[in-house]
């Protein structure tokens, strides 16, 4: 990607991850998604006691966690663009002696931290680093051999038909809906293979209410993804009519798994 698009592309980033924690956080602590998300990406992982973990994109810390509990004597360090959602994380982290948290873009990695990780994380991050590729190359810098770059991957919403819900209720409510991603899926499977050896890819389904989907999408950074133009009132209104043309039972909030081998 040209680099003034991608830095384009991350400053809105930034800013809409800006208006986010406080909702963000509120959303956590009512439905614990990325809690659960985390631990469906490290769950197969044969990861040391101690092992020493980046989490690029760590936002307010939902993923740290989960991280903390899977490695009884683990290192965290969390990395994100967004210093008002790093400081949520700072709240709950700022005193474990086990994590360490930085202020920074991810497609500059080694400008931060030293190599000699058993593993760096994108959890829930990737498809919003425009720079992605580099991201991907600085992390293969850091690692250890043998350690591994994982990654979760948002799809969408489908429903028992196995249907893009979020797209089949546009049809109806043509609301502007915009389906454009920063990253493409297939060409970031591609970009790790290119630089890792793919070891794992495969899709979770999540079953999910529709009162936690919407209280996701109505998250700022998450609603602005799919009105980036409108005003975040006005995306609220709009979030408020596509999910009343939704299926209320039934819906899965599907995410694919990557994982590459140094």
């Amino acid at each position: 990607m040209d680099p003034a698009m991608a830095a384009k592309i991350k400053q809105a980033v930034v800013n809409n991850f800006e208006q986010s924690p406080d909702v963000y956080q509120a959303f956590e602590d009512e439905f614990g998604f990325f809690h659960a998300l985390t631990t469906e990406l490290i769950r197969p992982m044969s990861l040391p006691g101690q092992a020493k973990v980046l989490d690029v994109g760590c936002g307010s810390g939902a993923s740290i966690g989960p991280l903390l509990r899977a490695l009884p004597d683990g290192r965290i360090w969390g990395l994100d663009i967004s210093p008002a959602m790093l400081e949520k994380a700072r709240d709950k982290y700022g005193d474990e002696e086990r994590v360490k948290l930085i202020l920074g873009d991810a497609a500059q990695l080694t400008r931060y931290v030293d190599p000699g990780f058993d593993a760096v994380f994108y959890t829930a991050s990737i498809f919003l680093i425009p720079d992605y590729v580099l991201s991907l190359q600085e992390a293969h810098g850091l690692l250890k051999d043998g350690g591994v770059a994982a990654a979760t991957f948002i799809d969408g919403i489908y429903d028992q038909s196995d249907r893009n819900a979020l797209a089949q209720a546009e049809e109806s409510a043509q609301t502007g809906i915009s389906f454009k991603k920063p990253v493409v899926f297939d060409e970031l499977k591609a970009a790790v293979k290119a630089r890792f050896t793919l070891v794992e890819m495969r899709t979770v389904d999540f079953a999910c209410s529709m009162p936690m989907l919407k209280a996701f999408y109505s998250i700022p950074a998450q609603s602005a993804g799919l009105y980036p133009k409108l005003d975040y009132q006005t995306r609220l209104d709009m979030i408020n009519r596509i999910f009343s043309l939704m299926p209320e039972e039934g819906l899965v909030f599907r995410w694919h798994i990557l994982a590459g081998l140094k």
